[in-house]
């Protein structure tokens, strides 16, 4: 017996046994015999061929050392595997060879590609004499092709050739790597269809929930043979994409979906997946709270929390305390000026969908105002005082010894002092909610001096209010070193005027058209005696 065996097998072969009927078995560490798969033993014709109905389909996953031929025509074998035929063998197995005149096949009539719970055509050919009462067992792989966790989806009792159709189980995993074989009980023999088979169970995958007006990606498996039809309610496809993705775009609120037709075209099997999209509105978010504060004082920021949204917090610095309320507000303080970033940003949980919202936040050191204004008045008479400080802020205004009679503006009052003695005003300047606020006082000397028409001189003033010209006349007056002023409301002087002595009959005309609109303080010195009077300018 000779035969040339190139191309042979691609490595070691460890044992070789010859049958009384001349077919041969090798095993090994070998993959490979003749370029054709063949996984650790391979049975062989006397003329080096590969016999028809090889043992080995699946064969070892290790090497085989060692093989002993039983007198039943079984063989032991024994070696580093694992597995024969993806079952379960670990280092020794007993293997059955049928006579070379005997064949016992299986094959798939309908088809390569499959649904899940489609059903497929089984035809077993054989020229055996199986025992009465055989049952044939349709076994299926794992996901991977493999049948060592298989599981039986199907069984009929038969002695010879036969064909029936099976269903698959709902619900498998998809895959293109399944594999059936047919095992038979009496007695007991597998036959391998030895081509994979794909099984399919459809399923539109993408974002259940999404937000309105964004794009979502929805794709499903990808098979050679299947044909695909896609529908959408609710929103719009965008662009080509492929036949098994879509690019949509949702633009109604509420509930849509996505629908789905796959046909397996050497079937004519269908199947139709619907899924249904929740549309909700996109985020918008806003942020509430002072953008201008001072430091070491805590500020609060809000959001209006929207339905089944997450909202994040962050800044560009590390506040010197930071505390999360909830979900919809924080607390934050710095304790170093300068200009600081506030970002929320909304999200809808298992969507795409987020929105970023910031605001400028400008930390400033406390600034101690100041009052401007005179510190020594004089009794019944009105002075305006002005603060200097914070801008854009809102004054407190308190006095002790006068009142209040006015605010020319937002940073000034005008007091009019009744007391003699001591006064004081007292100043709280705040920034609205910020919490940023400072104070300070000014104590006034207030003068207790007679009014003009005080005594038994006669001093009259006309017309006041004045427009033009301020006249004022002496009546039985009888002064030495007089001294005649007119002031405004700081106690700048738009007037003066002095005389060696002011007879009966004397009167004084003041030129007042071009002295700005409004209070004036007349003060006219008479030796000891100080004499005031209150003049208004209008027109």
């Amino acid at each position: 017996m000779t035969f040339n065996s190139v191309p042979g097998f691609d490595k070691t072969v460890r044992n070789l046994l010859v049958q009384d009927n001349g077919k041969i078995i090798v095993a090994g560490s070998f993959d490979l015999y003749k370029n054709t798969t063949q996984h650790k033993i391979s049975c062989l014709n006397s003329d080096g061929s590969i016999f028809s109905n090889d043992i080995s389909f699946s064969g070892f996953d290790s090497s085989v050392y060692s093989m002993e031929l039983q007198d039943d025509d079984k063989l032991l074998a024994g070696g580093a595997f694992t597995t024969y035929n993806n079952n379960l063998s670990e280092g020794l197995v007993r293997l059955y060879f049928e006579d070379s005149s005997q064949t016992f096949q299986a094959k798939i009539d309908n088809g390569r590609t499959f649904f899940t719970g489609d059903s497929i055509r089984i035809s077993i050919t054989t020229n055996m004499d199986f025992n009465p009462g055989n049952i044939f067992y349709v076994q299926l792989s794992d996901t991977d092709g493999y049948f060592t966790n298989n599981f039986i989806i199907d069984t009929i009792q038969a002695i010879n050739n036969i064909y029936f159709y099976t269903k698959l189980p709902d619900n498998l995993p998809t895959s293109d790597m399944y594999k059936i074989r047919i095992l038979s009980s009496s007695p007991l023999i597998v036959a391998g269809i030895n081509k994979n088979i794909s099984i399919v169970n459809p399923k539109i995958i993408g974002s259940k929930t999404v937000c309105t007006n964004s794009i979502f990606t929805y794709y499903t498996n990808l098979f050679g043979d299947i044909q695909y039809e896609w529908n959408i309610y609710g929103g719009e496809f965008q662009g080509l994409r492929t036949p098994w993705s879509k690019d949509v775009k949702w633009t109604k609120l509420g509930l849509g979906s996505i629908t789905l037709i796959e046909n397996i075209s050497n079937t004519n099997s269908s199947r139709t997946i619907t899924m249904p999209v929740f549309v909700v509105s996109a985020p918008n978010p806003d942020i509430t709270g002072p953008q201008l504060i001072c430091i070491n004082n805590e500020a609060i920021y809000t959001t209006l929390k929207a339905d089944s949204t997450l909202n994040s917090w962050n800044t560009t610095s590390n506040p010197s305390y930071w505390k999360l309320l909830s979900d919809t507000s924080i607390v934050l303080m710095w304790s170093k000026a300068g200009d600081y970033t506030l970002t929320l940003k909304q999200s809808i949980p298992q969507t795409s969908c987020e929105k970023d919202v910031n605001i400028t936040i400008k930390v400033m050191d406390k600034i101690k105002p100041v009052i401007n204004g005179n510190n020594k008045v004089i009794v019944n008479s009105p002075y305006l005082y002005t603060v200097t400080g914070f801008t854009n802020s809102v004054e407190h205004w308190y006095v002790y010894g006068g009142n209040i009679t006015g605010s020319p503006n937002e940073d000034s009052v005008l007091i009019y002092w009744d007391k003699p003695g001591t006064g004081t005003i007292y100043l709280v300047q705040s920034l609205g909610e910020t919490g940023c606020s400072s104070s300070t006082f000014m104590d006034v000397q207030i003068s207790d001096v007679k009014s003009v028409n005080e005594g038994t001189q006669n001093i009259y003033v006309f017309p006041n209010p004045s427009s033009d010209n301020l006249i004022i006349v002496f009546s039985n007056c009888d002064f030495q070193n007089a001294e005649i002023m007119l002031l405004d409301l700081l106690g700048e002087e738009v007037y003066s005027q002095k005389y060696e002595s002011i007879n009966k009959d004397f009167n004084l005309t003041i030129d007042t058209h071009q002295l700005p609109v409004g209070v004036y303080l007349l003060k006219i010195n008479c030796g000891r005696n100080i004499c005031t009077e209150k003049v208004i300018i209008q027109r």
